[in-house]
């Protein structure tokens, strides 16, 4: 699009307001002599983003059926069926709402990934804690976790606020010398920087970033909060199954023990292995068993009572 437009740009000139705007504006001019096709084009991308917003709403409906409705109460399955449709009704209009106010905050693109990194990145930080970082606890899992999204909401608001001066924005050069309409050129100059608080130059961040800051956030603040309320010295209580570090891969396998130890943050997993090589010879045992009883039930007919598969040696 920027190099059909490079000699006349839709947004300087005035023929569309917003950059959301210029898809459909590329579409009808590109296939202005094919009637139907630009139709056929935004239909597209409209039953796309439907497709998606469809799923979302049924798996926010089945989550908060699942997970907060059934556990609490003993109604009948008729019942549940109509609270579930209820509550695809409730989260479209929420999701209509959502629209609405997106559509507040400027270009819809921004705001979509905005809203995604002020709730992604510390989402993925949390996560990450409880994966490589045993000696974490709840209290700064759960501490990181605001602290990862008060952040980058923080630095949201604040690009609001100020809005970003041309220096740290850097568009591409926009060209109207090949329009062959007139408009009016008026662009309206920025604030200066006098107006501006120091801080204002952290709120022009990109809103890529948001994610990555939240992402930090929590990994320091949960870490450093954990440390501090005695989080390593019960690091061992945590079941090493649930852990994960990158140096036990097998192409890591030439590393030294010690290494991979001080990876997983001195957390034994000899007792993993235990457990995993028990499971293993009481599965191997009782597939075993299994046949040789589908064996002897198909010698006898299958009419034979069998006696039942000895009890399994672990307590998995």
């Amino acid at each position: 699009m920027y190099a059909y437009w490079s000699k006349c740009d839709p947004l300087t000139s005035g023929q569309v307001e917003k950059s959301d705007q210029l898809l459909p504006f590329f579409s009808l001019n590109l296939f202005k002599d094919y009637p139907g096709v630009t139709g056929l084009v935004i239909s597209s991308v409209f039953s796309g983003s439907l497709s998606t917003v469809s799923s979302g709403i049924n798996a926010m409906s089945c989550v908060t059926m699942e997970d907060f409705i059934k556990p609490n109460t003993k109604w009948s399955a008729k019942t549940y069926n109509y609270i579930s449709k209820g509550l695809v009704v409730v989260f479209g209009v929420l999701s209509i709402a959502m629209a609405y106010l997106a559509s507040q905050l400027g270009a819809v693109l921004e705001a979509a990934l905005s809203i995604f990194g002020l709730l992604g990145g510390p989402l993925l930080g949390l996560f990450t804690l409880g994966f490589l970082f045993p000696f974490v606890n709840s209290l700064g899992a759960a501490v990181g976790l605001l602290c990862g999204i008060v952040v980058p909401t923080w630095i949201y608001v604040g690009s609001k606020t100020y809005k970003p001066l041309p220096q740290f924005i850097r568009k591409l050069d926009f060209d109207t010398s090949g329009c062959n309409f007139t408009f009016d050129a008026t662009v309206s100059s920025p604030v200066g920087t006098s107006s501006y608080p120091p801080i204002a130059s952290f709120y022009s961040v990109s809103y890529i970033y948001y994610s990555c800051y939240g992402f930090a956030t929590v990994l320091v603040i949960g870490i450093v909060l954990s440390l501090l309320t005695n989080g390593w010295k019960n690091r061992n209580e945590v079941d090493p199954k649930y852990l994960y570090s990158i140096l036990d891969h097998w192409i890591f396998g030439w590393l030294p023990e010690k290494a991979k130890s001080w990876s997983r943050c001195g957390v034994d997993r000899t007792v993993e292995e235990e457990d995993a090589t028990i499971y293993k010879n009481n599965y191997q045992d009782n597939s075993v068993h299994n046949m040789e009883m589908n064996d002897e039930k198909d010698a006898h007919g299958g009419t034979t009572e069998l006696p039942k598969a000895p009890e399994a040696r672990s307590r998995l």
